[in-house]
């Protein structure tokens, strides 16, 4: 658990340095650690110090600093074809996904609290990193080539911008689909959220509008290269006749999010509906069969709905008393006011450094010896082989516990006294 101390934002200019490598290097291993509490349907331990630290923010951070990065240096290195190799690169896009996989699991194991894990701001800046990259998905999916199902970006036809383009093509579509699920989850308590957020979510972003066109989209159902129908649920596998109409969880996500912003009074009276948004929601109607209402059948409730709403000429939403926010910079703000082509130069100087490249490919599968380590030592606690006990502060082998709760372990007192400023916030008798 001593990771998550260490774990801290960095300056963009910072990206892809040994440094910020080894950050996000700690990221990957609190993903592991989740992953491997989750294994068994348990609560994970990890999530729960994570969100007791305030350990989101810094990674949302580093989410957001990444998107700009790939917006701003990324999109030259492309264009320009400098690189002698893409590992580097292919590196760095990882990690976003990988913040995105933490920020969720966390997010779900500690759902009963979620409103109070992050400041508004921050939950703001979260809202609208998740809103962004659903337009991204809208723009992925509106116009539709076939999926080449065996794809390498090893092929040695390709450039190697070209290789970076395909590998962040299927990176980006993961990414957007991990935040759109973080955003179902903070719709998910809308109850619980500020006025102001909801009037940002339901009138200024105009949420619903970007889930009809994602339906419409049918965004997660795509063709391969032969022309046979493809389905989305984390990768893209062949859809069958028989499940042609079984509803994925994106799917099901986007549909749980258009009940709450249509059907919820905290937000349907804030929305007003146009004529423009009245035809554009009834476009759901027909996406809306027996077999999709079987399977959710929390959506019948759209019937009478889209009833009424033919009826009338749209809904005008009564005034509401006036809601005062105080605007701030953006983290995104801020770094787009960097001097990007300095960090670009940068950038390129040491992804070509020949040491460098050594370097980062040794700390890179670093990364999955570890994980592999972490797996056996799962294997061997769930099979009863050895003692597979870690210490919580330095990960050496355990031999006590925590005579109070009687779940956390030490291999010392030392470690154990280290450790109790964080786990006497959830520490039980």
């Amino acid at each position: 658990m001593e990771g998550i101390h260490r774990i801290k934002s960095f300056p963009v200019k910072d990206i892809g340095t040994m440094e910020w490598f080894s950050n996000q290097q700690e990221i990957v291993k609190l993903h592991q650690n989740i992953i491997s509490e989750m294994k068994d349907g348990d609560q994970s331990l990890t999530a729960r110090i994570i969100q007791e630290e305030g350990t989101t923010a810094v990674i949302l951070q580093e989410m957001i600093a990444l998107s700009v990065w790939k917006t701003q240096v990324l999109t030259e290195i492309k264009k320009k074809d400098v690189l002698d190799q893409v590992f580097p690169v292919y590196s760095i896009l990882f990690f976003e996904s990988v913040c995105a996989s933490v920020l969720l699991s966390v997010m779900y194991c500690n759902e009963a609290d979620l409103i109070n894990m992050f400041e508004e701001e921050v939950l703001c800046e979260l809202v609208d990193h998740c809103v962004q990259h659903i337009v991204l998905l809208i723009g992925m999916t509106n116009n539709k080539s076939p999926i080449n199902l065996q794809a390498s970006t090893l092929d040695e036809s390709l450039s190697n911008s070209q290789r970076i383009v395909q590998f962040q093509r299927d990176l980006q579509y993961q990414v957007c689909n991990i935040l759109l699920s973080i955003l179902r989850l903070v719709i998910d308590h809308i109850e619980d959220l500020s006025l102001s957020l909801v009037t940002r979510l339901v009138q200024y972003h105009d949420v619903a509008m970007l889930l009809v066109r994602l339906v419409e989209n049918q965004a997660w159902i795509s063709r391969d290269k032969e022309g046979n129908e493809i389905k989305y649920n984390d990768t893209w596998t062949a859809a069958h006749p028989e499940d042609r109409f079984i509803l994925g969880k994106y799917e099901a996500q986007t549909w749980k999010m258009l009940l709450d912003l249509l059907m919820h009074p905290k937000a349907a009276e804030l929305y007003e509906i146009s004529v423009y948004r009245k035809n554009e929601l009834l476009k759901l109607e027909k996406h809306l069969h027996e077999i999709i209402i079987d399977q959710f059948p929390a959506l019948h409730c759209f019937r009478q709905w889209f009833a009424q709403l033919k009826m009338t000429n749209g809904r005008n939403v009564a005034p509401k008393p006036l809601v005062l926010e105080m605007e701030t910079d953006s983290i995104r703000t801020k770094l787009e006011r960097e001097d990007w082509s300095a960090i670009t130069e940068q950038t390129v100087s040491m992804l070509n450094n020949v040491d460098y490249l050594k370097e980062i490919a040794a700390k890179h599968s670093n990364i999955y010896v570890d994980f592999e380590k972490l797996y056996e030592t799962g294997r061997k606690a769930s099979s009863g082989e050895g003692n597979p006990r870690l210490c919580s502060t330095c990960d050496s082998k355990a031999v006590f516990k925590c005579s109070r709760c009687r779940q956390v372990w030490y291999c010392n007192k030392t470690c154990q006294t280290k450790h109790w400023g964080v786990h006497k916030k959830f520490c039980q008798a």
